[in-house]
């Protein structure tokens, strides 16, 4: 079984769905938690719920899951939150809706293990959280649920069932519109090829392989903070494989 540390919210997994957190990060939004924390009472309120009702904690605690909102007792929009409602590109609010389904642990392992490949039915997938990942039975196949519905409302399921979550991120980080066509004649064969940066001074690096590609974009000198970050993200695309 794959040891699964709890997010900084201290929730493996979140209880409701996506859309039902989003409707705690609005009311949250419209009471001025973009700026301010927000007293649960008056969370509560704008709900039309009791702060003390169990229902009504398990939406703070979904909400808090997906990375929509922080606090404890008084409650702020993330930053990703504000990216969601205050979008100041086009991408933004997709982006932001793609870190929300990575945020909570259990569906952060998902998308490790199936990204680019079709995800199992429901079922299957509800026993390899059981299994493999800690989930309880009586919460498995509310679990493998809600992230096929979560990722199904962000995009990072194609018509085939398969998780396309690194290449959603991709399109919009490094769109390969900008490198030119797959089928151009500068992309064939396996080989890493220099490409122009969009950087000044930077270093971008196109590597493809069967039709598929990676392409690398940095300053001249990676610090040690941007390549953990590069490095977690790296791990985020691996595809399974059957070997140990």
């Amino acid at each position: 079984m794959t040891e699964i540390q709890p997010s900084r919210t201290g929730a493996k997994f979140p209880l409701l769905s996506l859309q039902n957190s989003l409707q705690v990060a609005e009311a949250v939004r419209d009471a001025g938690g973009a700026n301010t924390e927000v007293p649960k009472s008056i969370i509560a309120s704008h709900l039309g719920s009791s702060e003390n009702s169990g229902a009504f904690l398990q939406r703070l605690g979904s909400a808090r899951s997906f990375g929509l909102i922080e606090g404890r007792g008084s409650y702020r929009l993330t930053d990703e939150a504000k990216r969601y409602f205050y979008p100041a590109t086009e991408d933004d609010r997709r982006m932001a809706q793609l870190a929300f389904l990575a945020s909570p642990p259990v569906f952060h392992e998902i998308i490790k293990r199936f990204d680019g490949n079709k995800l199992p039915a429901p079922t299957m997938l509800a026993n390899i959280l059981h299994r493999e990942y800690g989930v309880s039975n009586s919460w498995k196949d509310r679990v493998a649920s809600s992230f096929v519905k979560a990722a199904q409302i962000v995009g990072a399921i194609d018509g085939q069932n398969f998780l396309r979550y690194g290449a959603s991120l991709h399109h919009m980080e490094s769109p390969l519109s900008q490198s030119g066509p797959t089928d151009s004649p500068a992309l064939a064969g396996d080989a890493a090829r220099p490409r122009p940066s969009a950087v000044p001074g930077g270093n971008s690096w196109l590597f493809q392989q069967e039709g598929q590609f990676v392409r690398v974009e940095s300053s001249a000198e990676l610090s040690p903070a941007l390549w953990q970050k590069l490095n977690a993200y790296v791990q985020v695309l691996k595809p399974a494989t059957d070997n140990p």
